[in-house]
């Protein structure tokens, strides 16, 4: 449980809670966004300075795609935050679904995972910072006419502002970025651990052959509360939205080569690609879930034929009805492993047709 307090740390905190835990993750939280905000100086800084020295281009080569990834991260950091407050469609998923059975095993798994990678990926940073810091190949270094466009000093301030804002900051960008990853994997869990528990009680109201009436009451209002929870984290998905198209323009932004190296383009895409696929996957297991496992259960011979004293032949037509509309819904259609795979299969060949691209240019 604390791999899953110290990931989320900031989203789970009110102002108006008064336990000590929580009110240091608020204040965990308000810092992060001070550095965000540090975070969006460093980069106008950094831009206004080259734009200054009419080096437009390499301005925006910079920090153009880092001042939208910047203003991106705070806007998901936001909306998830709203996630987690006292009103939010998370918290309220958690108080309804999540009682004495629900086991945490797999999600604390991927929440201490997230916390590694998290620390790989900054380490990985503060090494690329080093790096073009002392091989004098950051912008810093331009030269015109053969003199150098900016001072010691600016090279100075520059790489100060990268190693303690920009580290703070991208700390930051990353836990919101896993979190909102644990967050859908949280969801989708839930949403499991709803329906199992619905095929429980659906086949344990079978076995009890109690009143028609009675029977049909009941399985009607078990049906409609999974059902209700279901369309409420849909009509909730604003920010998984906003996750996707986000992390999506970026993919393509890298795919469009507009200056940078192109393995870091390469690399970029391949990050945003598989954060988006580890999101879809997440959403994909609940419609997969139902069909792949649920069904087959509820759809034996006993079912069939116990069922036939409630609603006659059409147990087989009904789940099948519900394996159509219940899971999580994106572009008109439920969330599919197969549609998964093909967005992968996608991603796969542009990322092969860019490759070509830039080698027959080269």
């Amino acid at each position: 449980a604390s791999f899953r307090f110290l990931l989320l740390s900031g989203l789970l905190a009110t102002d108006a809670d008064a336990r000590p835990s929580v009110r240091r993750l608020h204040w965990t939280y308000n810092m992060w966004c001070g550095s965000l905000s540090g975070m969006w100086i460093y980069y106008v800084w950094g831009f206004s300075t080259l734009a200054g020295a009419g080096q437009i281009q390499l301005a925006l080569q910079e920090y153009g795609g880092l001042l939208v990834m910047a203003a991106f991260s705070g806007i998901l950091g936001v909306l998830l935050r709203q996630q987690y407050g006292p009103s939010g469609g998370v918290v309220k998923l958690l108080n309804e679904v999540a009682l004495a059975d629900f086991s945490w095993a797999s999600l604390d798994l991927w929440a201490s995972r997230c916390l590694v990678m998290s620390a790989s990926l900054l380490a990985l940073v503060v090494c690329a910072a080093t790096s073009i810091h002392f091989s004098s190949t950051s912008w810093t270094h331009i030269e015109r006419d053969g003199q150098r466009v900016f001072s010691d000093v600016i090279e100075t301030v520059r790489f100060v502002a990268s190693v303690s804002v920009g580290l703070s900051s991208v700390a930051h960008c990353f836990n919101f970025l896993f979190a909102s990853t644990w967050t859908m994997y949280l969801v989708a869990s839930l949403h499991r651990h709803d329906i199992r528990k619905y095929m429980q009680q659906f086949l344990a109201l079978l076995e009890k052959r109690g009143e028609v009436s009675l029977t049909i009451r009941h399985l009607h209002r078990l049906e409609h509360t999974v059902g209700h929870r279901l369309r409420r984290s849909n009509s909730n998905m604003g920010w998984i939205r906003a996750f996707l198209l986000g992390y999506g323009g970026m993919a393509l932004f890298a795919l469009s080569g507009l200056g940078a190296p192109a393995w870091f383009d390469f690399a970029m895409f391949s990050i945003c690609v598989s954060f988006m696929f580890a999101a879809l996957a997440s959403l994909a297991c609940v419609a997969d879930y139902l069909e792949l496992d649920v069904i087959p259960s509820m759809h034996t011979p006993f079912a069939m034929q116990a069922s036939q004293l409630y609603m006659g032949q059409q147990l087989g037509a009904h789940l099948n009805m519900l394996a159509q509309t219940w899971g999580f819904r994106l572009g008109g259609g439920i969330i599919s492993t197969r549609g998964v795979a093909n967005f992968s299969l996608g991603a796969l060949i542009a990322l092969m047709m860019s490759i070509l691209k830039r080698t027959f240019e080269v």
